[in-house]
């Protein structure tokens, strides 16, 4: 909570994707829709951006695992990817392809 001596957050302590033109990093999201008026849409990704992204990931646990980590935490909130890809996949999403949504539990960590 910013006090007397901090009045705001400093700019690089906000999400990613909540002002992607403040950092000026290109953004990706299951369809290219914008997060609020003003910002600047997130490239749409396709099966093969998801099917890297998910090897990306994949390939980051089996390091962590064998450095000894007993625990990792996949962050899917505050606009990460899978927050939406995983929220799609639990109810309707007019504005994106449902294609990406597949079953609820397609991004749980058994699947990974």
């Amino acid at each position: 909570m910013p006090d007397a001596k901090h009045p705001a957050p400093p700019p690089g302590r906000e999400a990613i994707s909540w002002r992607s033109t403040m950092v000026g990093w290109q953004t990706v999201a299951p369809s290219a829709v914008a997060f609020h008026d003003g910002d600047r849409a997130p490239a749409e990704l396709s099966h093969a951006d998801l099917a890297r992204i998910k090897a990306a990931f994949v390939a980051s646990a089996l390091r962590a695992q064998r450095l000894g980590f007993e625990l990792i935490e996949l962050h899917a909130a505050h606009g990460y990817l899978a927050a939406p890809v995983s929220l799609a996949a639990q109810q309707p999403a007019p504005r994106r392809v449902r294609r990406f949504a597949g079953e609820p539990n397609a991004l749980s960590a058994g699947s990974l």
